[in-house]
């Protein structure tokens, strides 16, 4: 016997689930008259797996604040320890985002495309100063602003979006 999808029926089940993890009652299907399966919206089966975009985005922050990290800890200079106290609360905030963005939480990406739209302002505002490092140091914030980059743009995908509004 085929299925009857309870208060969307003629949809189709990916439809159907769409619907049902929308509203706060819960969804029921019918599938032979002696099953009836209840699904309600928070529960797991509700929840899709990460789209293949924020995977990589989530892989390209994880590479970028990562990379950061262990070069803030290279650098450790005690005559200048003040600025310690501006760069780890900046990392460790940034850390707190990714797992927040890991979980789904769709404040967190746009405080992310907030967090990287005031970092490069700074950036541009020392750009001199940067470049001017060595090679290498140059090297290294190169392909941490393109990390960064391509996550922010990752997470604004289609896939993203729907993967993000479905946690809200």
């Amino acid at each position: 016997m085929r299925c009857k999808w309870g208060p969307t029926s003629g949809l189709s089940r990916r439809r159907a689930a769409r619907s049902a993890a929308c509203c706060d009652r819960a969804f029921v299907a019918r599938c032979s008259s002696r099953l009836i399966l209840v699904v309600r919206p928070t529960s797991t089966s509700m929840k899709k797996r990460r789209p293949n975009s924020v995977q990589a985005a989530i892989w390209c922050l994880l590479l970028a604040y990562g990379l950061a990290s262990l070069l803030m800890v290279a650098r450790l200079d005690w005559a200048h320890f003040l600025s310690y106290f501006v760069a780890i609360p900046t990392i460790s905030l940034a850390w707190f985002t990714v797992i927040m963005i890991m979980r789904g939480e769709n404040w967190a990406r746009w405080f992310f495309t907030c967090m990287t739209a005031a970092w490069l302002v700074m950036l541009l505002a020392h750009f001199r100063r940067e470049m001017s490092q060595t090679g290498v140091d140059a090297a290294l914030l190169v392909s941490q602003l393109a990390l960064i980059l391509a996550a922010a743009f990752l997470l604004f995908t289609r896939s993203s979006d729907d993967w993000f509004r479905l946690h809200e």
